[in-house]
């Protein structure tokens, strides 16, 4: 319950009287998504001033907020999005860097989450040095995108 002050005295409203909310519906859903909730649903919806939570298995929250809130029917603010994640075998397939020379070392198909990084090593036959470089994955893509000469 709380009270709302009205001139000379104050009005008592319980939550009873505030509309519920339907379940939070994301517009970008992945497959690395997870909603939580403050309170448990009641016959379908949300009592008013439950909070919900995006949580993300492949990173950080991004473009927008990761809580929102039911106030009267209607969930206050959008939720961001989580991001994708990047597949190391794109290091060796497209950029030409050895599955050996990715450290640390994994698997063809394994996907590293937002923001995570790898070193790639690449021999440069111009200098006849080996380069390394950082590449750090920035919602589905590596970043530098610098390509080992073959």
């Amino acid at each position: 319950m709380f009270s709302l002050p009205i001139l000379l005295g104050s009005l008592t409203i319980t939550s009873a009287y505030l509309a519920g909310c339907g379940p939070y519906i994301l517009r970008n859903s992945t497959p690395f998504d997870t909603l939580k909730y403050s309170r448990q649903p009641e016959d379908g919806e949300y009592q008013h001033g439950t909070y919900v939570n995006l949580l993300c298995s492949s990173g950080p929250v991004v473009e927008g907020k990761d809580e929102t809130a039911c106030n009267n029917g209607e969930w206050l603010e959008p939720l961001g999005r989580c991001p994708h994640m990047c597949r190391v075998a794109v290091l060796w397939l497209k950029w030409h860097f050895r599955p050996d020379k990715v450290t640390p070392g994994q698997t063809k198909n394994e996907l590293q989450a937002h923001l995570a990084q790898r070193v790639g090593k690449c021999y440069n036959s111009y200098s006849g040095k080996t380069d390394s470089i950082t590449f750090t994955c920035r919602d589905g893509f590596w970043d530098p995108s610098v390509v080992c000469p073959q």
